[in-house]
């Protein structure tokens, strides 16, 4: 069956009444936790985390605070070992030993985290992740 061929009463097409559903109810959800409101309080958040933690790790931002939203990549103060399976094993360290989960990656030869902002999170978490980071930076 094509993509475009949706019969009554098929998988396919209770699969998109479903969505439609889903898509109303997490725009509900959303708009009761603040809507806007929380998409800016959610930019502040992450705008400001990103800046302790360039200062905390002694990193430059790798774009300006205008060109970012609620998810910021910030480089890492850890030596050139830049490499997917580094960035791997990092991700699997930090959750591992602090119960850390983001993402982190591996750009132009070095590794960064990226960091996002939503309903449940707090200064403190962006402040641990400064924390172990530097934890395992040398010197």
């Amino acid at each position: 069956m094509s993509a475009a061929v949706c019969e009554p009463g098929t998988f396919e097409d209770r699969g998109r009444a479903g969505h439609a559903v889903s898509v109303g109810a997490a725009l509900a959800f959303h708009r009761g936790l603040g809507g806007a409101a929380l998409r800016a309080r959610n930019r502040r958040l992450v705008l400001a985390a990103a800046r302790m933690l360039a200062r905390a790790w002694r990193v430059e931002l790798p774009l300006p605070a205008a060109l970012l939203g609620s998810m910021v990549s910030v480089p890492l103060p850890l030596p050139d070992s830049a490499s997917p399976e580094a960035a791997l094993a990092l991700n699997r360290r930090l959750w591992r030993h602090c119960r850390i989960e983001v993402p982190v990656f591996c750009l132009e030869g070095r590794l960064h985290v990226r960091i996002s902002a939503q309903a449940y999170n707090e200064p403190t978490d962006y402040e641990r992740l400064a924390t172990a980071i530097l934890g395992l930076a040398p010197g």
